[in-house]
């Protein structure tokens, strides 16, 4: 048998495989792939979607999302630059915040898009899938314990002074 197929050199017109080092982080590829879509869609961009809970600030931010922008027809004096309107899917708690504020959102988009792109917000109630952070407590030490029960030794309740002495070590522990 003969095995020079297998020990010859490689045909010169094709190139052995070199790996590329020209690694592309996915989120630079992911805008160029979703703009066009959103953009024919909901004349949205990712850039307004990623900057939206600074752009709203706050518990508005992070329990609403843009939804589409509306453009208008061109009106009769041939403005093609007719203003549109945002629509937002707000949660119901902040629904009612976020209507009080459409002032400070229409300007924060405008200085977004760098021009009078937004002058009308329509607000839709539906339930967002934001999730509440809680904010991490340090736990208390033995040593924020010890001191608690001191401070409460002279309570007769067995229960409130395991309670009270529970309390005080967690507001030592927030205050460290």
């Amino acid at each position: 048998m003969n095995d020079d197929k297998y020990n010859s050199k490689p045909d010169r017109g094709v190139k052995p495989f070199k790996p590329s080092f020209n690694a592309v982080a996915l989120s630079e590829l992911v805008p160029e792939l979703l703009d066009p879509l959103l953009q024919k869609r909901a004349g949205l961009t990712t850039a307004l979607i990623g900057a939206w809970p600074e752009i709203a600030g706050g518990r508005i931010g992070q329990f609403s999302a843009p939804q589409k922008i509306s453009w208008s027809r061109a009106n009769s004096t041939g403005d093609p630059y007719a203003p549109a309107t945002l629509s937002i899917i707000a949660d119901p708690a902040v629904a009612l915040a976020l209507q009080h504020e459409t002032a400070t959102i229409i300007a924060r988009v405008n200085v977004f898009f760098g021009y009078a792109a937004i002058d009308r917000v329509k607000i839709m109630q539906k339930q967002t899938n934001a999730e509440v952070k809680a904010a991490k407590r340090p736990k208390p030490q033995k040593m924020h314990f010890d001191a608690a029960s001191a401070k409460v030794a002279d309570v007769e309740n067995d229960a409130l002074r395991e309670a009270l002495a529970a309390l005080g070590a967690n507001v030592l522990a927030a205050k460290r």
